[in-house]
């Protein structure tokens, strides 16, 4: 015998189905019987002697249903040898909001009504932003503070913005199957670098000559490529007073190759001569190159944030296909930079040797073909003037701009380094590579400045205004004393990435906002890494900000770095060392962790310096200083 399963409860509507089962049933087996007793008396008379009887009345009908028995009789019945399989049951419609429930369930009680009403505006619930930023109820000793934070739009701009979004669907385009990675900065160069470098001058005089030497121990593009980017990057001088007077030598390679100074057209034809040249002696059996020269706009001297026009006309450089990708050289800042009106020659190879297609045009745009960017989807000019902009320093790294109050946020073409706010508070989200960001050492440093507005005079036939832009002019900062902007960092939800913020209180007027990145960890130097123009509309009243210093701890709040006496202040700080709040009279308080911050409520009882960092009074590395008066 098969083991007896356990009771199994069955629903009114199954108890109802087995018993018009068990009808039907008993009438087909009276029906049965009959034809059975009428087939045997046939078979037992001579058909000649039949007699045909009256016609068989109708059985008579079943008799009436018993009351339903019970679940349990039911189960232990035996006289059905086969079960009767139960319909399955549908669950029950929800009920309206008027029924009650008494069910202990642990599932939620069900008290919407069968088609859910549409919510209105009052109740719709505004889904959060996945990287959410720390609560602010440390900004209550901020009295000034009010409803800055209602204001921010916190939507990532690569969710609105023509540009951005572009970029976030668009990938490089290649040729079979490529295998560099997207950066380049863990390849090891030095040994190619020391041998173009170290080139004996008398094979520099012809074009022929140079190309042979700097590609012949190679049997790869890459390397010919590495070393004829290191040889004219490191020899060619980069000709800026006569970029400014307009006095410039004629740019093609020869003349460049003998006089080592030229702007970034000359750069740009000495570098593609000596890729040809190469190809043209590549031994049997070697890689030969195949590199372009392209013409167009780039984000260099004379840009400035916020320029509402862009100049398609006023640079140059190169690209290569190696290994199934084009990637981008750029000679003319590789060979150094322009500093407060100096020129400093300093070969930076990291940023600009093989960039990959999405991180070059950040920075540049060709002036005449759209698939000079090599990108599956190129951007046009309207829309790369309106990028934010950005530094190659950005680009090490892995830097992208999420979010900032002052957008105007209800145009996708709007210009992303043009931010215009109404209360003094500025807010700005940066997307960073985590790996890259830890590998230049991990620090951020920002500060605004007073800028002095002149008017665009480019209107050429290269020149391309943005739209929606109201504003005719550029804007140059003033210098004078910086003012600080705090910043902490925060996780992000998508992989491998982190969020920077960047924030604090600006002075009225026109500003030009520096965000600037370590670029290695080794040296404490913070370069430009992003640029904004700021138009404050506020009264910029909030005082100045705290002393940063950049150390082990940084500043998050307060804002306004003067304290006043009787008012109950909290520090906060981001750091990994415990952090300390030294007090004018050399009291050592401890800050308290409240998630990824440290934060310590002091009131203001004494005129002085309040330090903020870590460590003693005796032994101490600042943070940053208050000073209460």
């Amino acid at each position: 015998m098969r083991p007896t399963l356990p009771p199994r409860p069955i629903s009114q509507s199954a108890l109802k189905h087995g018993a018009e089962n068990q009808m039907d049933a008993d009438t087909d087996q009276i029906q049965g019987g009959i034809a059975a007793i009428k087939l045997r008396l046939e078979s037992q008379l001579d058909p000649s002697l039949q007699l045909r009887g009256p016609p068989m009345k109708k059985p008579p009908p079943p008799p009436p249903l018993k009351p339903k028995p019970s679940v349990k009789a039911e189960l232990t019945c035996q006289n059905a040898s086969v079960p009767v399989r139960p319909k399955p049951v549908v669950p029950p419609r929800p009920r309206s909001q008027s029924a009650t429930s008494t069910s202990n369930s642990c599932s939620p009680t069900v008290s919407k009504p069968a088609i859910p009403a549409r919510p209105n505006a009052q109740s719709r619930a505004v889904p959060p932003r996945p990287t959410q930023k720390p609560q602010r109820n440390s900004f209550e000793h901020d009295t000034n503070y009010s409803a800055h934070h209602s204001s921010i739009d916190t939507s990532d701009v690569a969710n609105w913005h023509a540009a951005m979004s572009k970029l976030e669907s668009a990938h490089g385009i290649t040729v079979g199957s490529p295998v560099l990675p997207r950066t380049l900065q863990n390849m090891d160069f030095a040994q190619l670098d020391e041998y173009a470098i170290n080139t004996p001058q008398n094979e520099t005089q012809s074009i022929h000559g140079l190309a042979a030497y700097l590609t012949f121990p190679f049997d790869d593009a890459l390397s010919k490529i590495r070393a004829i980017f290191c040889w004219v990057a490191s020899n060619i001088d980069y000709d800026y007073k006569g970029f400014v007077t307009g006095q410039m030598k004629p740019q093609d390679a020869n003349t460049v190759l003998h006089s080592r100074s030229s702007v970034c057209e000359g750069y740009a034809n000495l570098f593609l001569a000596l890729c040809k040249a190469a190809s043209a002696q590549t031994p049997h059996g070697h890689e030969s190159i195949t590199a372009f020269k392209i013409s167009g706009a780039a984000r260099g001297v004379g840009v400035e944030p916020g320029d509402p026009a862009v100049d398609l006309d006023a640079h140059a450089w190169n690209a290569v296909l190696v290994h199934g990708e084009y990637r981008f050289i750029e000679c003319t800042w590789a060979a150094g930079s322009v500093m407060n009106q100096q020129y400093n020659k300093q070969y930076l190879p990291g940023p600009y040797f093989l960039v990959h297609p999405l991180d070059f045009v950040q920075t540049h745009i060709s002036k005449s073909d759209a698939k000079e960017q090599f990108l599956s989807n190129p951007l046009t000019h309207q829309e790369w003037a309106a990028l934010p902009m950005m530094s190659s320093v950005a680009r090490l790294n892995g830097m992208r701009l999420l979010n900032s109050n002052g957008i105007v946020s209800n145009n996708r073409g709007c210009l992303l380094s043009f931010l215009e706010i109404q209360d003094d508070y500025l807010e700005i989200s940066i997307e960073v590579d985590t790996e890259l960001f830890q590998s230049t050492g991990g620090m951020v440093m920002a500060h605004v400045t007073h800028g002095q507005l002149v008017p665009v005079t480019k209107n050429s036939a290269s020149t391309v205004w943005v739209d929606g832009v109201y504003h005719r002019d550029s804007i140059i900062s003033k210098g004078g004393h910086p003012q600080s902007l705090l910043w902490y960092t925060s996780a992000s939800h998508r992989p491998g990435k982190m969020t920077c913020v960047v924030r604090g209180f600006v002075p009225h007027g026109d500003l030009v906002c520096d965000v600037m990145a370590s670029v290695d960890p080794a040296v404490n130097m913070y370069q430009n890494a992003m640029k904004f123009r700021v138009k404050n509309h506020g009264p910029g009243n909030h005082g100045l900000p705290p002393k940063c210093f950049g150390g082990s701890v940084r500043l998050v709040e307060p804002f306004s770095g003067t304290l006043r006496l009787g008012d109950q202040v909290r520090f906060k700080v981001q750091g990994d060392l415990d952090g300390v709040v030294i007090t004018p009279g050399k009291s050592v308080l401890c800050m308290r962790r409240e998630g990824d911050f440290q934060v310590l409520d002091v009131r203001i009882d004494e005129r002085g310096t309040y330090s903020v960092g870590h460590g003693d009074w005796r032994s101490y590395s600042f943070g940053g200083q208050y000073v209460a008066a």
